[in-house]
């Protein structure tokens, strides 16, 4: 599983309306399926980005 462990930054847009957030992850108890997850995991820690749009009913993940 998948852990969140540091949040390190949110970068909002200048209306306010998006946001790009870099976190950092740590993977417990790896099973023998991660090797067949799309996105290859190579260690137990690893640093991303991630991308956000606020809606009328709030914040939302996007692509």
């Amino acid at each position: 599983m998948e852990h969140l462990t540091v949040l390190s930054g949110v970068e909002m847009s200048s209306d306010g309306k998006s946001a790009i957030v870099e976190y950092t992850t740590h993977l417990k108890n790896p099973i023998p399926f991660t090797e067949l997850m799309p996105r290859k995991i190579t260690k137990n820690t690893t640093s991303d980005i991630a991308g956000f749009e606020l809606y009328d009913d709030g914040w939302r993940l996007s692509r």
